[in-house]
């Protein structure tokens, strides 16, 4: 009598499957499965992605750092102990340094190191005043922090969405803040409003990122349609603050977020919500204040009086500090050779190349150029083109206003890209990989039985 091993061994359910039932089994399983997707895409198909409270944290932690700025002298949080950038920093550092400690460093942290090093030589000849001096600290602490935090720490697609969601919730509060309590940025009647912790222009740009993130939403068909609310409400306080450069940035941002794209979504949409975001927006300009119609209207027919003609004469002074200094001036020295005492040139791209030099900061700017434009290569889905669009709208931004260490939000955004890019290229890495070591569905073919006659006739032919 056989044993029990040999029963079950020699058992017609033991026995190798025929190809036909193999063939049908992988039908079955490819029906069932989940289709692989590649690049950025949303976890669980939904619009705010999965995830425990956990998983949240580096998220808001990291964007309530950055957006810090945007909301720390206003209500209870102006009377905190402690300055909120500097707590939200040093937690920020401390969730970086403890996932590199737990994970590892990406690959992607190498290349943003090394180009942040960049702007290291021209600290060497940088002025000695209060501002130089801030300039740098804040530079190599507060603005490389928001650079690296988001390429630390996002790892997976569902993270990207996280911070997508959380870097715009914190925009949001900006906007729902002024919506919720507005003070006019001057004491004449008709002044743009502003809030306690930002000016028009600070406020223009907490709504412009809104309003990008959720137009795409809306036309992506990847958020609740009641999202058009959130929209109105940025159009509104956007055109209310009467900041023409986010006005102009988040138009671009949208374009780019829904055109420039490698998949498209439905044309028609996109043509339908853009021509209803204009009608929205000339709605919101009517309920706007005097002098905030006057600044957008001057802007569309090319007024320069006013601030536009304060910033020429900034760029002015700034391109010949980068034909006459081309290593550069050296951080905070601006402030010496500008008219007004002005402290910058309220462009990032003049700032860099008259501060750091052609060399140093051209090689930078190219750099961050670059990881801009690739960006474009994960946007075939909604947080894709979020993050794409986004980080073209803070670049805008970033060349109307502020220094380099006002425009980390910008880092921020290119940091978040950065890391999107590498979660997407991972993704397809594993996807050929799996596909490469999957079996195939199609069986091999096996030669029919032949009779000994017929191979001695394949014999003779041969011979």
């Amino acid at each position: 009598m056989p044993s029990s091993t040999q029963a079950r061994a020699t058992h017609p359910l033991t026995i190798a499957a025929s190809p036909r039932r193999r063939d049908e089994r992988v039908a079955r399983a490819e029906e069932t499965a989940i289709p692989a997707a590649g690049g950025i895409v949303e976890p669980v198909q939904r619009w705010i992605p999965a995830g425990s409270a956990r998983q949240w944290v580096p998220a808001l932690v990291t964007s309530g750092f950055v957006m810090s700025g945007f909301v720390k002298d206003t209500g209870i949080l102006a009377h905190l102990p402690i300055d909120l950038t500097l707590a939200l920093g040093l937690l920020t550092a401390l969730i970086v340094g403890l996932q590199i400690l737990i994970v590892g460093v990406p690959r992607e942290v190498h290349g943003v190191v090394l180009a942040f090093t960049l702007l290291v030589p021209p600290v060497l000849w940088s002025a000695t005043t209060a501002y130089g001096t801030d300039k740098v600290g804040r530079l190599f602490t507060f603005t490389l922090l928001a650079l690296l935090a988001p390429v630390v720490l996002i790892r997976d697609s569902g993270d990207v969405a996280r911070f997508v969601w959380a870097f715009t919730g914190m925009s949001g509060i900006v906007v729902i803040t002024a919506l919720l309590n507005p003070e006019l940025s001057s004491a004449y009647t008709g002044a743009p409003i502003t809030t306690e912790s930002v000016d028009t222009i600070g406020l223009g740009s907490a709504a412009g990122h809104v309003l990008v993130v959720l137009a795409l939403g809306l036309i992506w068909r990847s958020i609740p349609r009641l999202a058009v609310l959130g929209a109105a409400s940025a159009v509104y306080v956007l055109l209310q603050s009467g900041s023409r450069g986010p006005l102009l940035s988040a138009g671009l941002a949208v374009l780019a977020g829904s055109v420039l794209v490698r998949r498209r979504p439905d044309f028609r949409r996109v043509v339908a919500f853009l021509a209803l975001l204009a009608v929205g927006a000339v709605v919101a300009y009517e309920a706007a204040p005097l002098y905030s119609q006057r600044r957008i209207i001057g802007f569309l027919q090319g007024d320069t009086s006013g601030s536009i003609d304060g910033r020429i004469s900034l760029y002015h002074d700034a391109f010949q500090a980068v034909l006459t200094h081309p290593f550069g001036i050296g951080w905070g020295s601006f402030q010496g050779i500008a008219f007004g005492g002005y402290t910058y040139p309220h462009d990032l791209v003049l700032e860099v190349l008259a501060e750091a030099g052609v060399l140093f900061g051209g090689l930078f700017l190219l750099w961050l150029a670059y990881r801009i434009v690739i960006t474009q290569r994960i946007t075939i889905d909604y947080v894709g083109s979020a993050v794409f669009a986004t980080a073209v709208f803070w670049c805008g931004k970033a060349l109307v206003s502020g220094d380099i260490n006002d425009n980390r939000v910008l880092l921020y955004a290119v940091g978040i890209a950065i890391a999107a890019c590498g979660v997407a290229r991972a993704t397809a890495f594993t996807s050929s990989a799996v596909g490469a070591a999957a079996p195939s569905a199609t069986p091999q073919r096996v030669s029919a039985l032949r009779s000994p006659s017929e191979r001695q006739g394949d014999a003779y032919s041969m011979g």
